[in-house]
């Protein structure tokens, strides 16, 4: 490259031509036999499973894709419902007994969560 910066259609164009190339290459390893195709199926395999299930009457994917969702978002929900007061209660009460009590019991549960993560001493 000459040094100067790509301009936005460029950027999409390599950015298309770099997944068609991807595609176009686990496509043909499939179809070759290099990959098993129960271990990892072509994208083609995989489009036409996926138009299947979203096309057909009883429409499976998108109840799975609501499920799904509902579970990620309930998990949001209940996490924010504990952790804000939780945080906030630790913030307020940072100098009392129970903000060291709830500091100490988070710096256990964290080393026992993080036990890869070295301290800086």
């Amino acid at each position: 490259m000459s040094g100067r910066e790509l301009g936005l259609w460029q950027i999409l164009l390599f950015s298309a031509a770099g997944l068609l190339v991807f595609l176009s290459g686990w496509e043909l390893l499939v179809r070759t036999g290099v990959i098993d195709p129960f271990v990892l199926p072509a994208p083609s395999a995989v489009v036409d499973r996926m138009t299947q299930l979203a096309g057909a009457p009883d429409a499976v994917l998108w109840t799975d894709v609501e499920m799904s969702a509902t579970r990620v978002f309930t998990g949001f929900v209940l996490s924010a419902l504990v952790g804000i007061p939780l945080g906030l209660l630790m913030g307020m009460l940072c100098i009392s007994i129970t903000g060291l009590v709830l500091d100490i019991l988070f710096r256990g549960v964290e080393r026992l969560l993080l036990p890869w993560r070295r301290e800086a001493r």
